[in-house]
């Protein structure tokens, strides 16, 4: 027995049958619908084809465009953004309350309002403005001011500056706006660059505070004022048991949590009993009488500073000191007292002030603007030759310049030009009145008599552009033919003049005519037009005849053939198992893309999409395309 046979025992030769009916139901019903699609295809790739909704739309509305030439404003400013959460999309990092211009935490005030840059964040404070329409403006002014310990605000690590963030997160280069040492507030403009003058642009104003594994770099200057704590700058005090120094990383991180007793007691451990292993080594060693009658393994040292609240100098107190007397460790009040003067101190402080965000344009800008935009009063404007004149002289020169040109079409071409003039439009007192000088609707083609039958009472000239007078034969909308017939000459030559005169002669002498027996007649009892001097019929386009000529051996389609090419996919980049370009020259054994500006600038599209919570979890990358990306995705909105 073959496996095939042993199979066959587990295997239902129906059911195999009824999937593979269903798959082969399955692809009909797809081959159907990519037909249809292909159908869809082919119809609306025919010259054939119209779209006659959208072919009726309006070639020109109020909306359209024109381009025109944008008068330069100097310093004046087109717009200000004001200084309130509402015209800014992130705002986690600052504040808009009025400081006090003292001390780091006081936070900086101006006339106008404040926006101030907190020191409490990770690796840098930011903030992004609402999207702009940049397209009428190429300045953007920015008034700002750093702090300096004492005017209110911290001595930053690194200047303020800007950068522009289109719609497709697109980041333009960074512009200083102010730099790190300057404490008073001061204007800078920046060039908006050519790319990102349109709509949809946020102006993100940022500084960087730290980097991974070392935030809170505006915190290394200081000293924490703790006896103990206090012989090292927080950047440069040894930290653990290692060659590690500095606190400020672990601080900044604890500075941007709520102040809680718990919260005080986490920093304030870390920092006394790490700083104090550092300065004094450990506060437990082996006890050089272990083994003796009631002596322990170890005992404490006493090697530590005075705790600040306790004064005890070890770190635990489960151990006896080296002549057997209790030797008590810090306590849990020692670290709260440490941690609170933490939060006291340092939280809640500022870095930079912003007061001031408008826009100008410093030169003349060419630009697109609707019809209906105000800045297209610019478009209209007076003929040359009009210029000067009074309205009565503007329009004698109008009629001059319409009775000119009827001459010369009567003269040079024979045609009657338009008899249509500027004139005053004149308007009835009321409608009522006006029906009454109209009189009722007499009878006729309708709803007017025949001429000749009017009152004469009645009869009346009108101006042009006023009510219509019955003197003119109507004959409604869309008709000129008597109601209930199909005599259109007779009305047009009864009412119409010479020119329908001429139509009513042509008409009575087609009478009778048999159709198709014209120039080129209708075979007889068929509808097939013939030339009758050559015999040949007559169609409105060429149809072949014969057969069509081709190789016995026809060329495969390009489908075709590259379905013999293993593993092949439409896009594949090497078809043929090598790739069609060379791959470009390694720099420095690197990719170009990884370490050339336009390289690296084209990797950073990949974070365009980097959702708040992995940017704020992603460290540095080395790019600064990507970084800034980072920085600026981290300040979403969640």
């Amino acid at each position: 027995m073959n496996l095939y046979t042993r199979a066959l025992k587990y295997i239902d030769m129906n059911r195999v049958k009824e999937l593979r009916e269903e798959k082969i139901k399955r692809k009909k019903i797809a081959d159907e619908i990519e037909e249809q699609i292909r159908e869809e295809l082919r119809n609306l790739n025919s010259p054939e084809f119209s779209n006659w909704r959208w072919d009726l739309g309006e070639g020109m509305t109020s909306s359209g465009l024109f381009k025109t030439t944008l008068p330069a404003t100097g310093d004046v400013d087109l717009s200000i953004t004001s200084m309130d959460a509402s015209s800014f999309s992130s705002v986690e990092d600052v504040s808009f309350d009025s400081g006090t211009n003292s001390g780091f935490t006081g936070g900086f005030s101006a006339d106008g309002g404040v926006m101030n840059f907190s020191g409490d964040v990770d690796y840098n404070t930011a903030a992004s403005t609402n999207a702009l329409d940049l397209s009428k403006v190429d300045t953007v002014s920015i008034s700002a001011i750093a702090g300096n310990n004492s005017n209110g605000g911290m001595l930053p690590s690194n200047d303020l500056v800007a950068a522009f963030i289109d719609s497709d997160f697109n980041v333009s280069d960074d512009f200083t706006v102010i730099s790190k040492t300057s404490n008073s507030f001061s204007n800078t403009n920046i060039n908006i660059p050519q790319e990102f003058r349109k709509s949809g642009v946020k102006v993100f104003l940022y500084s960087t505070t730290g980097v991974f594994a070392d935030q809170g770099q505006h915190l290394k200057p200081f000293t924490i004022s703790i006896s103990g704590l206090n012989h090292a700058t927080m950047g440069s005090i040894g930290s653990g048991a290692g060659s590690a120094t500095g606190v400020n990383n672990f601080v900044a991180s604890y500075l941007q949590k709520d102040a809680t007793t718990a919260n005080f007691k986490v920093l304030g451990s870390y920092l006394w009993d790490n700083i104090q292993i550092a300065k004094n080594g450990f506060s437990l060693g082996n006890n050089p009488n272990f083994g003796q009658p009631g002596e322990t393994q170890f005992i404490n040292l006493n090697t530590w500073d005075p705790a600040p609240v306790s004064g005890n100098r070890n770190q635990n107190g489960n151990a006896p000191d080296a002549d057997g007397n209790d030797a008590p460790g810090v306590t849990d009040a020692d670290y709260i007292h440490i941690g609170q003067h933490m939060f006291d101190t340092y939280k809640n402080s500022k870095l930079y002030g912003v007061s001031n965000i408008s826009f100008k344009r410093k030169t003349p800008m060419n630009v697109f603007v609707g019809l209906d935009d105000p800045e297209a009063t610019n478009f209209i404007r007076t003929d040359p030759i009009m210029q000067g004149l009074s309205a009565e002289g503007r329009k004698k020169k109008l009629l001059d310049m319409l009775e000119a040109g009827d001459e010369y079409l009567l003269k040079h071409l024979g045609m009657t030009g338009s008899t249509a003039r500027p004139s005053e439009t004149t308007m009835p007192p009321s409608w009522d009145q006006a029906a009454a000088q109209q009189g009722p609707m007499p009878t006729g083609p309708s709803g007017y008599k025949k001429p000749g039958s009017y009152d004469p009472n009645k009869i009346f000239n009108l101006a042009p552009g006023s009510l219509p007078s019955p003197n003119i034969p109507y004959t409604g909308p869309g008709r000129s033919n008597v109601p209930g017939t199909k005599d259109y000459g007779n009305v047009a030559a009864t009412y119409g003049g010479a020119e329908a005169e001429r139509q009513k002669k042509l008409k009575d002498a087609s009478k009778g005519l048999i159709p198709g027996r014209g120039q080129y007649p209708y075979r007889p009892g068929t509808k097939q037009l013939y030339n009758p001097q050559t015999g040949m019929n007559l169609s409105a386009h060429h149809e072949p005849e014969g057969e069509v000529l081709s190789e016995k051996k026809r060329l495969k389609s390009v489908k075709n053939a590259t379905s013999k090419i293993p593993g092949y996919y439409d896009g594949k980049p090497a078809p043929l198992g090598f790739p069609i370009q060379e791959p470009p020259e390694m720099i420095d054994g690197f990719h170009p893309d990884l370490v050339t500006p336009e390289g690296q600038k084209k990797q950073s599209n990949r974070y365009n999409g980097l959702d708040p919570q992995s940017a704020k979890a992603m460290p540095p990358t080395g790019n600064p395309h990507i970084d800034k990306k980072v920085r600026a995705a981290a300040k979403k909105p969640k």
